[in-house]
């Protein structure tokens, strides 16, 4: 188990992990509802030197014990029974009271911290955030071909939107073809559906609406779509009819820097030295950067690494990124291209590659 050698390389005698994501990683399934009823906590305790035990609220007990990695499951009565204490117990039972236990700080909600020290006095709680974050970066085989799916599903809905939409049609409708086609293909869900054309294309997130779409205007798609929980991160833009020269330009311009990233993605080098890239590029074109160019992916839209200045994470074979350069210009619109990108073990591969996005998408 990956979670025994960050115990045994950072001393600690036991790891509570709190967070949904992380707990669905290292359980190997998602326990559903703990990502919308955030009091209806799944724990996983994972010990050193002894089998691993799961809590979780008795409604998903059957669901838990079908699907989780984990054979020690104790279910608690939502309302009645506090799952801090039964964590504090499951603790006591495995001699764990006065144990060296890494936990998550940044997600762990205080009044439970303080429950939890409260019932264990002697314990030592060591912050474990980054070391977790970092251990999760690196995506199974099974967790790759999810994500391969869930990108294939949201990148096909996106061209059947572009290859459908005419002027004259609305922001809502464009999206409706869209989620048609995402489901045809397997996808399970949405997170966010970002559809916005003419100056809305400059809104980072948002939704799509009754505006009419018209002839010059620029349409930005961030299709973020589910598959048993994992999630797309897929973003393409488009132009009604033919571009104008400085349209053209710009868009050359983003290709040119996905490009440059995309040829120094490798195993060993450093999230940071990916931006610093991205900085440097960003500059000669007079552009004005944000403040990063891509990030894992998961569970979640935005996990480490992040492709900035303050990550000096190294890039592992088996993540999963999103290479996104963005320009949104207030008033005008969006220019955004986001491919999600598998590192091998030799560099990186394009999982996202149903579209041609060398030139920018002309609806007709």
């Amino acid at each position: 188990m990956r979670e025994k050698n960050l115990m045994e390389n950072n001393h600690l005698d036991a790891l509570i992990i709190l967070s949904p994501e992380n707990v669905s990683y290292s359980i190997g399934c998602v326990i559903p509802s703990t990502f919308f009823v955030r009091r209806r906590h799944a724990i996983s305790v994972i010990p050193l030197n002894e089998a691993s035990t799961l809590i979780t609220a008795d409604m998903e007990e059957e669901h838990a014990r079908k699907f989780s990695s984990i054979r020690d499951i104790r279910s608690y009565s939502e309302f009645s029974v506090d799952p801090i204490d039964l964590l504090a117990d499951v603790i006591k039972e495995k001699k764990l009271a006065n144990g060296r236990i890494g936990t998550e700080f940044r997600y762990f909600p205080a009044s439970d911290f303080s429950k939890l020290r409260t019932r264990l006095p002697e314990a030592e709680f060591v912050e474990c955030d980054d070391y977790l974050e970092e251990l999760y970066s690196v995506k199974t085989e099974k967790e790759v071909g999810l994500l391969r799916k869930v990108a294939f599903a949201a990148e096909n809905a996106i061209n059947e939107g572009f290859e459908t939409i005419k002027a004259g049609m609305s922001e809502h409708e464009l999206a409706r073809i869209m989620i048609n086609r995402f489901y045809k293909d397997g996808g399970d869900g949405l997170r966010i559906l970002t559809v916005g054309s003419g100056e809305r294309s400059s809104l980072p997130n948002v939704g799509a609406s009754d505006k009419i779409i018209k002839k010059g205007d620029l349409i930005r798609v961030d299709f973020l779509g589910l598959k048993e929980y994992y999630m797309s991160d897929v973003c393409r833009t488009a132009v009604v009819g033919k571009p104008n020269a400085k349209q053209r330009e710009t868009w050359n311009k983003l290709i040119k820097t996905e490009k440059a990233i995309l040829d120094i993605i490798r195993p060993g080098v450093k999230a940071c030295d990916v931006y610093n890239l991205y900085l440097r590029t960003w500059k000669e074109f007079r552009f004005k950067p944000v403040r990063f160019v891509g990030h894992g992916l998961g569970l979640s839209a935005h996990e480490r690494p992040f492709l900035s200045d303050f990550d000096k994470l190294k890039l592992q074979n088996g993540m999963i990124l999103c290479v996104e350069p963005l320009l949104l210009i207030p008033g005008y619109g969006g220019y955004h291209i986001e491919d999600e990108i598998l590192v091998t073990k030799d560099g990186s591969e394009i999982i996202t590659n149903r579209m041609d996005t060398s030139n920018l998408f002309e609806i007709i």
